[in-house]
């Protein structure tokens, strides 16, 4: 079976995902509900929520339409997991890719889990409020989430505002110097990409004890596909840090993740 097309709705809470839930059921409609997925109650493996509706659209040949109901914070988790997925040519979805940061996404489902008064993951369901959340605030320092973050931000910015202005490259070398709040950017061509890896290597090198450089290489292709994948990336980004910044600055001597 293929669903045929899809529909998102983004709610601000669990709770309002679960009323309007109730109403597609209570609705009369001609078209027949073919499967109900309940990803909130029973997250997948990884830490995805959501609720999936298939419906079997009343045509001839038969047809299928799949809707998904997301509260804000499943919404940018499951941004998060396609956007860094995207950037490191992983596919964290599936299960592939770097493990730790694999746990890093089982860990924030669980946490934005218990601030909506949802089930964790089952592998977190012996662990209490304190322990969990040490753990996510501990892996979020070791892979630099937050920094990672504005990092690829400013990269798309910087990206984007040189597209604009009909600069191309298919590989950009981009230099961000936090400390005066500037960056420099240098393309390469498809060809050049030897030269582009030489060039990153001498400035890591060269920046490797300077905590407020960034050095960042990318495939072009890649932000082009996120531009085009996630139209709202600021805004679900912007999002993201304000809640992981909110949970590295929880007292863990008094962690209370229940809303």
């Amino acid at each position: 079976m293929q669903d045929i097309g899809g529909l998102r709705a983004i709610l601000d809470t669990s709770e309002e995902v679960y009323e309007l839930l109730a109403l597609y059921k209570k609705s009369k409609s001609k078209h027949l509900m073919f499967s109900l997925d309940d990803y909130i109650k029973e997250p997948k493996k990884d830490g995805y929520r959501s609720i999936h509706l298939i419906y079997k659209v009343k045509t001839t040949p038969s047809l299928f339409l799949e809707m998904q109901f997301r509260s804000q914070l499943q919404h940018i988790w499951a941004t998060g997991v396609e956007v860094f997925g995207t950037l490191k040519n992983s596919s964290f979805k599936s299960g592939q890719g770097n493990q730790r940061w694999l746990e890093f996404f089982s860990l924030l489902s669980s946490v934005f889990a218990k601030k909506e008064g949802q089930p964790v993951l089952k592998q977190h369901r012996e662990l209490t409020e304190f322990e969990l959340v040490n753990l996510l605030k501990n892996i979020i320092k070791e892979l630099q989430v937050i920094d990672n973050l504005n990092v690829y931000t400013a990269v798309y910015k910087i990206f984007s505002k040189n597209t604009a202005k009909g600069r191309k490259g298919h590989y950009s070398l981009i230099l961000l110097n936090s400390r005066e709040n500037t960056t420099s950017l240098k393309t390469y061509s498809a060809n050049q990409f030897d030269i582009a890896a030489k060039a990153y290597l001498d400035l890591e090198r060269q920046h490797f004890n300077d905590k407020q450089i960034n050095i960042v290489l990318v495939n072009t292709g890649d932000i082009k596909k996120l531009e085009e994948s996630y139209p709202n990336y600021f805004m679900d980004t912007k999002i993201l840090v304000r809640n992981l910044s909110q949970i590295m600055l929880l007292d863990s001597n008094s962690v209370r993740l229940g809303p």
